[in-house]
């Protein structure tokens, strides 16, 4: 079986991640409190990833969650249990990501947000409102497109079909949304 060398298994921090800097904020200055992040011993965390000190609380990178390379997790940000984000994502300070949520590659979150349990974000997305629970979102500005549903579960109901690249009916749908947005 052949396995990517940097992967070492959950529990895993690679050495250049740089965790527990000075909160990323304006109005922090030298000599104010911060909380040093919490990171579960079943997390697993890439290169080159950056988490915050707390302002007003800890960050906190909860069980199994997955930091793919290249991501900053902003100050005061709680990710929840079982997340996978992939690389180059920024989420910005005091933002609340809760458990099984998939965030796709580059995403953009700006801060205080809330990301529902089971949500998906788009690659790419810039997230600029709050992710109701098991929402789907993509564009930017992020627009949700399913409520819930996969899009291929979400064409089966459509046209009874599994097989949404050889059918168009959501793409009104998409497009509407995110005109409306």
């Amino acid at each position: 079986m052949i396995t990517h060398p940097e992967f070492q298994g959950f529990g895993h921090i690679h050495p250049t991640a740089a965790i527990g800097g000075p909160p990323q904020h304006r109005d922090w200055e030298p000599g104010d409190e911060i909380f040093e992040p919490y990171i579960s011993p079943t997390a697993w965390v890439g290169a080159f990833c950056t988490i915050d000190s707390g302002r007003g609380r800890t960050t906190t990178i909860g069980d199994r969650v997955m930091l793919m390379h290249c991501i900053h997790v902003g100050h005061d940000t709680i990710i929840g249990h079982h997340t996978e984000i992939a690389p180059m994502t920024s989420i910005g300070g005091w933002v609340e990501i809760g458990e099984n949520v998939s965030i796709g590659q580059g995403v953009t979150i700006k801060p205080r947000l809330i990301i529902g349990d089971g949500a998906k974000l788009g690659m790419g997305a810039v997230v600029i409102r709050n992710v109701p629970a098991g929402a789907t979102v993509v564009g930017n500005p992020a627009a949700q497109i399913l409520e819930g549903k996969s899009l291929r579960e979400k064409q089966a109901e459509l046209d009874g079909t599994a097989h949404p690249e050889l059918h168009t009916n959501d793409w009104d749908e998409y497009r509407d949304a995110v005109l409306q947005a």
